[in-house]
């Protein structure tokens, strides 16, 4: 908790144009990083312009099960509503893998061709640190989350593939 508040009372002193919230709450194997979630929601979601949860951190942070992507997409929708910060949700956790980019005015559906891989940890923070980089470059956030998308199918294949 002291950590996350020393994070807040940073992001509100420097106010930085772009925040990308990877919202890992916890390793794979492993005790939770956030111990105190309503101040992560509450304090640190308001201040992002973006999270970037996929479906276990979505329920975690609605504190509810999601079944269904179409289901996760309407929480989505919602948490946008209520946190005033864009959603970039990410699909490898549901049946087909879709991803969505839920802003206050716009949902975005993106289909993605399903690809397993060895390696299955990472992905998220790979993604939510390209998409950063491509915010700062890129004219608007549907073209940055798709070539981050892209930039990290890239490397994952090519990282199963010399395996």
């Amino acid at each position: 908790n002291e950590n996350l508040q020393i994070i807040v009372k940073l992001l509100k002193k420097y106010q930085p144009k772009i925040i990308v919230l990877d919202t890992v709450f916890a390793p794979t194997n492993g005790d939770n990083f956030i111990k105190n979630i309503e101040l992560f929601k509450n304090e640190l979601m308001p201040l992002s312009t973006f999270i970037t949860p996929n479906k276990d951190e979505l329920e975690k942070i609605a504190n509810q099960k999601i079944y269904t992507f179409e289901e996760a997409v309407k929480i989505g929708k919602n948490i946008v509503q209520k946190y005033d910060s864009s959603i970039y949700l990410t699909g490898g956790h549901f049946a087909e893998r879709k991803e969505a980019l839920i802003t206050k005015n716009k949902t975005q559906i993106f289909q993605k061709e399903k690809w397993s891989y060895q390696y299955k940890h990472g992905t998220g923070c790979a993604f939510s640190s390209a998409f950063t980089c491509f915010l700062t470059t890129e004219i608007n956030s549907e073209v940055a989350s798709q070539k981050a998308s892209k930039l990290v199918e890239k490397l994952y294949k090519k990282f199963n593939s010399s395996k």
